[in-house]
């Protein structure tokens, strides 16, 4: 199965079943669903974007040819490599006042808290974190 489907079904799941037993009653927020669906939108673009166009280009940039690697261990080290960088992006987004309030301040400013709340950040952040993720993978 399509690993992308596999994502997709999972995520549904999940948020239907987060309507159906909610552990906490969310708040009432006008506009919120449109603001929701509206950045959620932002983030497939993003993605679609990065498929139509870095993800082609920066392989030619490749530091290291990791093609004669096992699966297992390029997953591995693609897995703790990503996971690092993340560790410090997202820790200099919230200590740095620049980061923090013009981009990943939006994350962290719904009252509602849901599944598809992970994804409510500025659309700057979001090609941020694509164009990151793509260089870190093939770079």
């Amino acid at each position: 199965m399509d690993p992308v489907l596999i994502v997709v079904i999972a995520a549904l799941v999940m948020c239907a079943v987060e309507r159906i037993r909610p552990a906490v009653l969310q708040p009432r927020v006008p506009g919120w669903v449109l603001r929701l669906t509206a950045l959620n939108a932002a983030q497939v673009g993003v993605v679609y974007l990065g498929a139509l166009t870095w993800d082609h280009w920066l392989p030619h940039w490749r530091v290291w040819d990791n093609s004669d690697l096992h699966p297992a261990i390029g997953l591995a080290l693609g897995y703790l490599t990503i996971t690092f960088v993340y560790y410090w992006w997202h820790r200099a987004r919230h200590e740095s006042p620049l980061l923090w309030r013009w981009l990943h301040q939006v994350h962290h400013s719904p009252v509602r808290l849901e599944c598809l709340m992970s994804f409510y950040k500025h659309p700057l952040e979001i090609l941020l974190n694509g164009l990151l993720s793509s260089t870190v993978l093939h770079v």
